[in-house]
């Protein structure tokens, strides 16, 4: 005689002896009846079954476990059409939104409406008349539609004109802060990793500096902007730029000698440090006395 085969209740987890005719999944009828009123279980040979309370009403149903449309198992069950339609009303109803134009609630078909009617996306769309944010002129935007050829009304105008546009971007503080963030450190593209963290040049930089603008007439060595345009264009005084870099130097005496400065424009600097990072890949980062 060969020893009985053990199965493990999948309720109670008592061990029992299976029998060829049964599922062997419950030592017995309590224990099947437990797995019935708990939630998901299986009757015989059928589909599996799940019991749970209606999403909406709270009755509690039993049903075959419905999917999604993606095919995913759904924790929902309805215990009526009708529920579910309620559902449904409930989830579009959370979905309303104010129109951009008329300000009345509406149901929106699709992200990003802002409109509740063709009609009012239509005059949302036509620009108002307001003040430029530069110049304080009365107007109203408009932009160059490329495939027409015509000016059209643009209703996300700020400034009446592009040096307008311009004057504004660069006096605007919350634009300058924005970009400060967005270009500090390892996101600017000049950023060599912090050698440059020794960055005081010295007490008499500011002497050091002038001198070497006077040297150069007050004017940039490469190109030869003056340094009347460079502060009209960049607000800045002519930049000094080390032909060997500062980092590279033992201390800042030998870094700040009249040979190894020059005076630059802001763009005509920025070309001069990539090209000596281009011809000495290999940098050494030292800690100036």
């Amino acid at each position: 005689m060969t020893d009985a085969i053990l199965c493990g209740c999948t309720v109670c987890g008592k061990a029992f002896a299976a029998s060829p005719h049964k599922s062997n999944k419950y030592c017995g009828m309590a224990c099947y009846r437990a797995a019935q009123r708990a939630g998901t279980y299986k009757r015989g040979h059928g589909p599996e079954f799940h019991r749970a309370p209606c999403h909406h009403c709270g009755v509690t149903v039993e049903r075959n476990p419905s999917t999604t449309r993606s095919g995913q198992q759904s924790d929902k069950v309805f215990c009526a059409r009708a529920c579910y339609d309620a559902s449904r009303a409930l989830i579009t109803q959370a979905r309303s939104t104010q129109c951009l134009r008329c300000k009345s609630e509406f149901i929106p078909s699709g992200r990003g409406t802002k409109y509740c009617s063709m009609a009012c996306r239509r005059t949302g769309m036509k620009a108002d008349p307001k003040h430029c944010l530069a110049c304080g002129c009365f107007f109203t935007p408009v932009r160059l539609q490329k495939a027409t050829g015509r000016y059209v009304s643009y209703s996300a105008g700020k400034t009446c004109s592009p040096s307008c546009h311009i004057a504004w971007i660069r006096d605007n503080p919350e634009r300058k802060r924005k970009i400060s963030i967005a270009f500090s450190r390892e996101r600017h593209p000049g950023w060599q990793g912090g050698s440059h963290r020794e960055g005081f040049r010295g007490h008499d930089w500011e002497e050091i500096s002038e001198k070497a603008r006077a040297r150069a007439g007050r004017c940039c060595e490469h190109c030869g902007m003056t340094e009347a345009d460079h502060l009209e264009k960049y607000r800045q005084r002519l930049h000094i730029h080390h032909l060997e870099p500062f980092h590279q130097h033992q201390n800042k005496q030998m870094a700040n000698k009249h040979s190894n400065l020059v005076a630059l424009c802001r763009s005509c600097h920025t070309k001069a440090d990539w090209k000596w990072r281009k011809e000495n890949p290999v940098q050494t980062a030292l800690m100036l006395r």
